[in-house]
């Protein structure tokens, strides 16, 4: 017999600087120092917990939290190899997730116009008009409905 699916952790029991690491990061690259490698990757988990319930209660800032990223990095020189349990110089990098191609893409010339900019940002008006048939019809409540299940009893 197969276990159930715990569920996550709703969003509210997240501290708010766990948030302000997301809307930032998706926006601009954040370095975070941490003590060790274990703290380190436990922000990240968090980080990622906390977007995965952003997800589950489809909250409205999740579509923007989407566009952070994460990574860790460490001293490779005093600590070679993958992840070492006892690494020092830790940093959790937080930024936007197509950042790391901003340079190349200002040498070749390409710079987002105003359509790339609209499109991304939530605040701005739909460019196109809303389609009436997805619009929720009003209930009449001047005439009562018949019950169903009224029969059944």
């Amino acid at each position: 017999m197969t276990r159930p699916k715990l569920g996550r952790q709703p969003v509210s029991s997240f501290g708010p600087e766990l948030m302000e690491i997301l809307i930032r990061g998706s926006r601009e690259k954040l370095s975070i120092p941490c003590d060790s490698m274990a703290q380190m990757k436990f922000l990240q988990m968090r980080i990622h917990a906390l977007r995965g319930a952003m997800n589950k209660e489809n909250h409205p800032n999740y579509q923007m939290v989407t566009r952070a990223r994460t990574s860790c990095t460490w001293d490779h020189e005093k600590h070679p190899g993958k992840f070492p349990k006892a690494a020092t110089g830790c940093i959790l990098v937080v930024q936007p997730n197509d950042s790391q191609f901003s340079g190349i893409l200002e040498r070749a010339g390409i710079k987002p116009g105003e359509a790339a900019a609209d499109i991304l940002d939530e605040t701005a008006a739909p460019s196109t008009p809303s389609d009436p048939t997805t619009q929720p019809t009003p209930i009449d409540d001047a005439e009562p409905r018949r019950d169903p299940y009224k029969d059944f009893q």
